[in-house]
């Protein structure tokens, strides 16, 4: 039977044996629909910020936009080929907590997606890609109504 020491020796080199083994962590990159709505959704939220207003078309948000890379390059998804859907006119902090992966009021979608999912982005500028069942029980930023329209 091994010593008290010889016990405590053992140890050691098994605890250092099994970091000698590389174990960089992997880093799996957002698919494209995610990373240009989580942009999309990150730029809404400064130009309100900064305008203490809602952006009202894509051509408002583009200054935005901009930082973080062409916006004409994010503009729609190469997923369905359709320009991505943004709730213009929408104040984000009005979102809330929702029932689908933790994900809060949506501010921008993919219109169709692809293969029955959606990419979607979140008021935090959190993106995820969901199945059409729960795409259908998300909540979705309500845009203000304007004043002199029915």
């Amino acid at each position: 039977m091994p010593s008290l020491s010889g016990r405590t020796s053992l140890l050691i080199i098994a605890a250092a044996a099994a970091g000698c083994g590389r174990n960089d962590p992997v880093v799996t990159p957002l698919p494209k629909a995610e990373h240009d709505l989580c942009s999309i959704a990150q730029a809404y939220r400064e130009a309100f910020e900064q305008d203490n207003k809602a952006p009202e078309s894509f051509d408002e948000l583009r200054p935005f936009l901009a930082s973080f890379g062409n916006p004409d390059d994010m503009r729609v998804s190469p997923n369905d080929g359709q320009p991505y859907v943004v709730i213009w006119g929408a104040d984000p902090n009005k979102g809330g907590a929702g029932p689908v992966q933790g994900m809060w009021s949506i501010i921008a979608h993919e219109q169709t997606g692809k293969g029955g999912r959606r990419s979607i982005a979140d008021v935090r500028g959190l993106a995820a890609t969901v199945t059409e069942e729960e795409f259908a029980r998300l909540r979705f930023l309500t845009p203000k109504k304007k004043s002199g329209r029915p």
